[in-house]
């Protein structure tokens, strides 16, 4: 967006060609159209980058941005003699944990405010573990994250395991 539209720099990462920036106040300005995805790849020891976003902003007048995490991450450690193909996760209430979203970035130290939009909403997540999947140890665990929107589970929520097999295993809490 051009600064001199809205005042100030505005960066979304993963970057995306379909957002668009407006100035919602003097020091907050609203990113439409940011895509959280329904799907994540997994990565060992990590999570996967574009579904991790990120802001920043800057005053025209200054040089550095601050980024700030949009999201948070849900870590699970799992161990077993199985080789996980995939790991899906959704809320017990329907919570939105993928889809189109509305991000608003403030130009000082506050964490950025995301909006899930209800149109295309999604309410399942999965971790794609690849076609070989990854294989767990059971003398190990091993972490595998999945980045999730802040959400509220206020009815908790359900993980459910693939393995190669086809074999399902699913948690509740």
């Amino acid at each position: 967006q051009d600064r001199g539209s809205i005042g100030a720099n505005i960066a979304v990462y993963p970057y995306s060609s379909s957002i668009t920036a407006s100035q919602k106040a003097s020091n907050a300005y609203l990113v439409k159209g940011v895509q959280l995805p329904q799907v994540q790849q997994y990565v060992e020891s990590s999570f996967f980058k574009e579904s991790f976003l990120m802001t920043a902003s800057a005053d025209a007048d200054k040089s550095e941005f601050s980024f700030r995490n949009v999201c948070g991450l849900l870590k699970l450690q799992l161990s077993g003699d199985i080789t996980v193909s995939s790991i899906q996760l959704k809320g017990n209430a329907s919570e939105i944990l993928a889809g189109v979203a509305d991000i608003t970035v403030y130009n000082d130290v506050r964490t950025p405010s995301i909006a899930m939009n209800e149109e295309g909403a999604v309410t399942t997540v999965v971790l794609d573990c690849g076609p070989e999947g990854v294989r767990l140890s059971p003398d190990e665990s091993k972490p595998f994250y999945i980045v999730l929107p802040p959400t509220a589970f206020a009815s908790g929520f359900q993980v459910t395991i693939v393995d190669v097999n086809n074999g399902k295993m699913v948690l509740n809490t």
